[in-house]
């Protein structure tokens, strides 16, 4: 609980410095880029990701080629992976004209996000979940907060890393440059698959992407989709996935990194960790050298 209050304490802290705007990002920047944009994240690099046992076990029995399966090639991108607005589309009440709700666009898919504005009060657990979730909101100043709950199953990554349907996102968009320049911070609180939450940030022009629009480019263009049949040959009923235990070592050896730094945690979220993995590289690339010198023969060098 002291971890999670503190990363909480550095976020908040972090959202108002942005909010008085003693700070001026640069336009487009984003904390995520490699992981949110067209490279993507590695099978088998959790690093930075709170995950706990639970998690982080469901991540690694994910496939990639789960997405060749028909009922997931049109899956759109639900909250937890990305949240993508800005240009917010008001839903009046035609007798008062008091605004009831926002609605804007995701990514994939253009699934549409509706923020009720009005009041009501979240659905029963047992209400349907969706890839856009329930999201109610309010104003403080220039900062819009928005809680999501009741959101499916889905990855917070495009490397499997898992969130479950229990996740709630909260999320504030903070107005500013007289409303034409826009921070996102986001919580993904989880506590299925997180051991804390999951904190992101992201600037950029409004609008982002307002509601009704299909992106422009390649992303566009993939709100346009045609389900096929793209491995013939699997047989009916068959799920991609790796066994339980699974370890994925590829990644962390392409850089240099020890297998359990790959696994992500808590611990990495905080600036304490570094000692930590300063330590864990020197004995990792020690070890490198010593097996090296064997191999050849010869000593490593000192």
């Amino acid at each position: 609980m002291q971890t999670r209050n503190r990363a909480t304490l550095l976020a908040v802290c972090a959202m108002v410095v942005l909010a008085l705007g003693v700070t001026r990002l640069r336009v487009g920047a984003q904390e995520d880029v490699r992981a949110l944009s067209g490279e993507g994240t590695h099978i088998g690099d959790y690093t930075g990701i709170p995950l706990n046992a639970a998690g982080l076990l469901r991540s690694q029995t994910w496939d990639s080629s789960v997405w060749s399966e028909k009922e997931r090639q049109a899956e759109p991108h639900a909250g937890q992976y990305y949240w993508e607005a800005g240009a917010l589309t008001e839903v009046l009440d035609p007798s008062t004209g008091r605004v009831l709700a926002y609605t804007c666009c995701q990514l994939f898919g253009g699934a549409i996000r509706t923020i009720w504005m009005d009041g009501r009060p979240h659905p029963s657990e047992n209400a349907e979940h969706t890839w856009a979730g329930f999201s109610t909101g309010r104003w403080v100043g220039n900062v819009l907060t928005v809680t999501t709950s009741h959101l499916k199953s889905t990855m917070v990554n495009r490397n499997g890393t898992a969130t479950s349907a229990k996740a709630t996102i909260t999320a504030h968009f903070i107005y500013r440059e007289n409303g034409t320049l826009m921070t996102v911070l986001s919580f993904v609180d989880d506590p299925a698959y997180f051991s804390e939450p999951l904190v992101r940030s992201r600037d950029g022009v409004v609008p982002f992407n307002p509601a009704g629009r299909l992106n422009a480019g390649a992303a566009g263009a993939a709100n346009s989709l045609e389900i096929i049949d793209e491995i013939t040959s699997w047989p009916k009923g068959y799920v991609p996935s790796y066994a339980l235990g699974a370890k994925h070592t590829d990644w962390a050896e392409s850089v240099g990194l020890p297998y359990e730094v790959s696994l992500g945690g808590a611990e990495q979220l905080y600036p304490e960790y570094i000692p930590k993995l300063r330590k864990l590289v020197a004995d990792y690339q020690a070890e490198q050298k010593k097996q090296a010198g064997t191999k050849t023969g010869g000593s490593a060098p000192k």
